[in-house]
């Protein structure tokens, strides 16, 4: 029903600029009004689809498939970051529609949502806990394996920055470039 409101503003704004009739005062207003309640329309449906992806990100994520343990291999926790973040795609499937309208009628508010989307991956679907989870569980050595040791500076023996062999660099010691 919105995508059909959406596209039906969108066909009257068109006709209106199609027809040349822009000059007219009362034709004008029109055009106004329909613009304003095409900017209206937009911002309201921008704020809806990001609510949308916020509670889509917080049920994948809160769901007990995507849960990372310290038991799990890395591979096992790569799986499951891989599979929600396709279960969060999905899910955002079903309101492609109403971006869609949003592109029609209001393309410059697209970025915004995108970053939106962006953030909500970052921040909910690759938090910190499951990336800690995913980097625990690399292979190789880990930072629990490793033994921390500290080198004293007095253990470094002193070296000088110049010594008394190199030519001292000026004028003298420089050749022309493009000598004929």
């Amino acid at each position: 029903l919105i995508h059909e409101a959406g596209q039906a503003l969108k066909a009257a704004m068109d006709r209106v600029t199609q027809e040349g009739g822009m000059h007219l005062s009362a034709v004008s207003d029109r055009v106004k009004g329909l613009a304003t309640m095409a900017r209206m329309f937009c911002s309201a449906l921008a704020q809806i689809v990001v609510t949308v992806m916020e509670q889509l990100a917080a049920d994948v994520s809160n769901s007990e498939q995507g849960k990372v343990s310290k038991s799990d291999l890395h591979t096992v926790v790569a799986k499951k970051i891989r599979d929600t973040q396709r279960r969060y795609q999905s899910s955002l499937l079903s309101y492609i529609k109403l971006i869609e309208v949003l592109a029609l009628l209001k393309p410059s508010i697209l970025p915004a949502i995108r970053d939106a989307y962006s953030e909500l991956v970052a921040e909910v679907i690759m938090n910190k806990k499951r990336m800690k989870g995913y980097f625990s569980t690399l292979p190789g050595k880990t930072s629990k394996m490793m033994e921390s040791v500290t080198n004293d500076l007095k253990e470094y023996s002193a070296v000088t920055l110049r010594s008394d062999k190199t030519a001292e660099v000026g004028p003298a010691t420089m050749k022309p470039v493009n000598m004929q």
